[in-house]
This record gives C-alpha cells, structure tokens and sequence, in this order.
C-alpha cells in the first residue's frame, strides 16, 4: 500500500468526522438536540445501526486466511484490552475522581472513529478485521466496563454475552464461514441503516461538547489523558508489534486501535452508572479534537517504523 497516500486519506477521513462533529455541536445550539438526546441517539447507535454495519461488514468472499487473521485479531483484542485496564490502573488508580479517564483508556472509540480509518487502510476488509475486534469489547465493557464505574458492582454476564453487538458479530461470522449472502433487499436495507453510524455517533459526541463550558472542558487533567490515550498507547502498541515481529495487518490494526480517543460510551455508561457525564464529555471532547492530528501522525509512524525494519 502506498501509505503516503493513506495518510493524507486517513487525516481527510478524521477532518470530515471532525466536521460531523460541529454538525451537533451546531444541532444542539439551535435547539435541534437537548442533553437528554445522548442516551436516546447512542442507544440507537449500540443496538440498531452498528450491529447491522457489523453483519453487512461481513458479507464478503470466504478465504481461510480472512478468518484466521480475523480469529487471531480477536484473540489480539482480548490481550490488549485486559493489557489496557492493568495499565490505566497502574496510571489512575490512585487518582482522584479517575473512573471515568480509566473507563475511557481501556474502551476507546475503536468502531465510530476506528472503522472509518480502518477502511481507508485496508479497504472493504476494514470493517471485517474491525468487527473481529469489537467481538471481545462488546462483552468485556459489559462486564469490567461496569466493574469499574460501580467499583465492584455487579453486572449481568447475560446482557454481556447477548447484546446485539456480539450477536450481530457471531451471525456475521457464521454466515462468513458458510458463505451464506444475505437476500439482496435485506442486505441493501440492512448496509444503508448501518452507513447511518458514522454520522450519527459523530453527531452525538458533538452533542456531547456542548454539555459543558469550554473553560471546564480545557482542563489539565483532560490533556494529560489525551497525552497517554493518543500518543504514549498507541506508541506502546507499534513497539510490543516491533518486538513481536507482527506482521503488517496485525501492527496497522494494533496501532490505530491504540490511537482513538475516548469513545462515546464513555459518557453513556457514565451517565447510567456515575452522574459524571460532565468529566466524560471533557475527556471525549478534548481527546478527539486532539486525534485530528494525532491519528494521521501514528499512522505515519508506524509505516516508518515498517519500512525502517524491512
């Protein structure tokens, strides 16, 4: 791939999310969205529109090696994400109030923001190779998820195992393996419905910046999050890959996961079991407008840290 190119397309493809962004933003000073638009749009987002882009991503031709570097990303998936809670622990453990920044470390924006970029990197297995990914995060912030915003609280095994994101992801899969394609009607209504998740958690997260002043939303502690989430994380990845000889799939989709700011469930779920939705709307806000830059910048990184060891 000639990654120069890629590079100028992923920063075009974060501006223009970037833009959707300032779309809410705008939707909300005009009154078109209230504060309490959040919850209802991102339960919109979690259970209809990602889950169907999920199962349209994986209507592609069947090639045992897609299914097993998709199988070894999810398996990838689960070590990074324990890998990432052990590390927000040890930065966030002794800090006050850190719930949501610690929430916001291990379960980034990797579907709204991430499957965009991966799809300009790889093309249509993008979506493919991102929904093997969110296989484990689907369940795993289901369950440490409200772990760690409850401190101990418990949370159903139920709803983490069933959920219409795991559900979509394991369907997906299955008619992968079998080459089963969807009737042509339901796979056009069901691909059109999930094209909506872009803009839409672009929209919400824009909506979410409006939640708070911008004197509240400029403090330390958020740039200091971002400084970890964007660019000491996503560095970490591109040398653990480096050290493991990965190969280049594996190392792209590390270090793009790696890289993407705090995801907007970090406001929903913080909303739903804190009431501090204004720290997680400071931390999404400031860590994604940083990730215009910051993303680009990764991807250039890494395609030189490949090159460099040949």
């Amino acid at each position: 791939m000639e990654m120069m190119t890629d590079i100028t397309l992923v920063a075009a493809e974060v501006l223009a999310l970037f833009c959707m962004m300032l779309v809410g933003v705008a939707a909300r000073l005009a009154g078109i969205l209230t504060k309490d638009s959040t919850r209802l749009l991102s339960s919109l987002l979690v259970n209809v529109t990602q889950p169907l882009m999920i199962l349209t991503s994986m209507q592609i031709s069947y090639t045992q090696e897609r299914l097993r570097t998709g199988l070894f990303i999810a398996l990838l998936s689960a070590g990074f994400h324990v890998l990432l809670s052990v590390v927000a622990r040890l930065i966030y453990g002794k800090v006050k109030n850190s719930r949501v920044m610690e929430f916001g470390t291990v379960f980034a924006n990797c579907a709204y923001l991430g499957f965009p970029v991966l799809t300009v990197i790889f093309g249509e297995e993008g979506l493919f190779y991102g929904a093997f990914f969110t296989l484990f995060y689907n369940i795993y912030i289901r369950i440490y998820g409200i772990y760690l915003l409850t401190r101990g609280g418990k949370s159903s095994l139920f709803k983490a195992f069933v959920n219409p994101g795991t559900v979509a992801s394991v369907i997906g899969i299955l008619l992968f393996v079998f080459s089963v394609s969807l009737p042509a009607p339901i796979y056009t209504a069901f691909s059109a419905v999930g094209e909506v998740t872009f803009p839409l958690s672009m929209i919400v997260v824009g909506n979410l910046v409006c939640n708070q002043s911008i004197v509240s939303m400029l403090r330390l502690r958020s740039f200091a999050f971002s400084a970890v989430k964007l660019l000491a994380l996503p560095l970490a990845a591109l040398g653990i890959c480096l050290l493991a000889r990965a190969d280049e799939t594996v190392t792209y989709m590390c270090v793009t996961m790696a890289a993407m700011p705090a995801g907007a469930n970090t406001a929903v779920f913080s909303e739903l079991y804190t009431n501090d939705s204004a720290s997680a709307a400071s931390v999404i806000s400031i860590s994604t407008l940083l990730s215009i830059g910051t993303i680009p910048l990764m991807i250039f990184v890494t395609s030189k840290a490949l090159e460099w060891i040949g």
